[in-house]
């Protein structure tokens, strides 16, 4: 009887481990995929934000050099508002990285298309809600050279808080 039992313990441990252990590996391969997929997610996610975070900065460094002074002097034409978009889109393209470049380029079919959409995107979100308001500036930014903007600055903080009659003296 023990002989019996024995065998039979046999055939059901090599009939049922093969088949736990394939279940074992297929929910471990399961568990590494998952992994794989939220790091590769995460991967993705890093290269858009830095991607768009160039953008941004081009756009915002275009609209406070370039074409922030040209609106107060009236000369913001077609001619030049084509070459502000050349300008930003080559700070911009300057700035994201190769793989960044090839990465998006991937997904979206092209990155040119990719760059184009987002700096028309971003120009349109900087006219809407500026960054930083000073006087109505649609960009958000303030046109004037560097001396100029620290002035202004100095001026909105003194309205703020005016001196004490102690600081007067100076």
């Amino acid at each position: 009887m023990k002989d019996v039992m024995l065998t039979i313990l046999q055939v059901v441990l090599i009939a049922v481990i093969p088949v736990i252990a394939a279940y074992v590996c297929r929910f471990l391969k399961a568990k590494r995929d998952e992994v794989e997929a939220s790091e590769t997610v995460g991967m993705s996610d890093f290269i858009i934000r830095e991607a768009l975070d160039a953008v941004i900065a081009a756009v915002s460094y275009v609209c406070q050099t370039y074409v922030d002074g040209l609106k107060k002097s009236g000369k913001f034409s077609v001619e030049n508002q084509k070459y502000a978009f050349q300008l930003a889109y080559d700070k911009a393209s300057l700035i994201i990285t190769q793989e960044a470049k090839d990465f998006i380029a991937d997904i979206y079919g092209s990155f040119s298309a990719w760059l184009t959409m987002q700096i028309e995107a971003q120009v349109r979100m900087q006219k809407e809600t500026p960054i930083v308001e000073y006087s109505g500036n649609p960009c958000g930014f303030l046109a004037a050279g560097e001396e100029e903007a620290e002035e202004a600055e100095a001026e909105e903080i003194a309205e703020e808080h005016p001196p004490d009659e102690g600081d007067m003296d100076e």
